[in-house]
Parts: C-alpha cells; sequence; structure tokens
C-alpha cells in the first residue's frame, strides 16, 4: 500500500522501480541445475556396480563393508543417501540410451505384467524386447509402477 502511495506521488520511482524488475537477471536455480555437472567417477562406478550386483545401499552403512571398500579401493564411500540423490538419474539415463542402442531400428514387443512384491502390493512391470522370430532376445524392465497407491495409506 505505501508503495502505491509514493509511485502515485513521483511516478520517477515507480518507473526506476519497473525498470528494476524488468532489468533484474537473476534466475531461482532447480536443485538439479545447481549441482556439479561432472559428478565424482567413483561414486557413479559404485553406484552402477551395486545396481547390477543388486546390493542394496544400506549395505553401505554397514561398518566392516564400508571400511573393506575404503581400505582397497583408498576412496570415501559415501553416504547411502548419495548415490540414490545425484548418482541414480544418470545410472538410469545411461541403462536407457544403452537399450535404446541395443534395439535401434528394430521391431519391438511390448508386455506389461502385473504382479504382487513380498508386502502383496499390485505392481505393473513394463517389458520391452526385440521381436526377431529365430532366435530368442533378453526382454528389458523398463517401469515398474505400484497400481493403486492410494490404498499404502
Amino acid at each position: 500500500m505505501l508503495f502505491i502511495v509514493i509511485s502515485e506521488q513521483d511516478p520517477f520511482l515507480r518507473v526506476n522501480a519497473l525498470n528494476r524488475r524488468t532489468n533484474d537477471n537473476k534466475k531461482q536455480l532447480f536443485v538439479l541445475d545447481a549441482k556439479p555437472k561432472s559428478g565424482n567417477i567413483f561414486n557413479e562406478d559404485l553406484c552402477s556396480a551395486l545396481i547390477v550386483v543388486n546390493i542394496p545401499w544400506n549395505k553401505l552403512q554397514i561398518p566392516e563393508f564400508k571400511n573393506f571398500l575404503e581400505k582397497y579401493t583408498g576412496k570415501h564411500i559415501p553416504d547411502e543417501s548419495t548415490p540414490r540423490k545425484n548418482y541414480l538419474g544418470p545410472c538410469y539415463n545411461n541403462v536407457i540410451i544403452t537399450i535404446r542402442e541395443i534395439i535401434g531400428n528394430s521391431d519391438i514387443w511390448i508386455a506389461v505384467d502385473e504382479t504382487t512384491d513380498e508386502n502383496s502390493r499390485y505392481l505393473a512391470n513394463l517389458l520391452v524386447c526385440v521381436l526377431e522370430c529365430d532366435t530368442p532376445k533378453q526382454p528389458y524392465l523398463l517401469a515398474c509402477k505400484l497400481l493403486f497407491p492410494e490404498m499404502e495409506a
């Protein structure tokens, strides 16, 4: 309210305020834009290795395992949340790129499979595979989604 009274009395103040607003080049950074683009190669490789061999990230918190890795790699082993926050997305994107390269321009088949997990929750799995009549190919799991999330509460 005070700004309106001042701006009506002195149009110069209003023009300056508007110019300041339009010439302001400050921009809100999102979390993904704010973090460095080049990550720690060791942490990226560690994340990929844990995913490939199906080792849960919480195993990094077991002191004996963490000490073993630090002793023989000479690297700091991150907290379990670091791979999930910083490296899971790029690892996922790399796998999707690899799947796209494998499939290329080939004909494909797609399947949606409904299943339940160990907690009896219904899940839908999206699978894709190259369609060839003479040799079976490996299907790739592209997505796994909870079907009835409203029932989780």
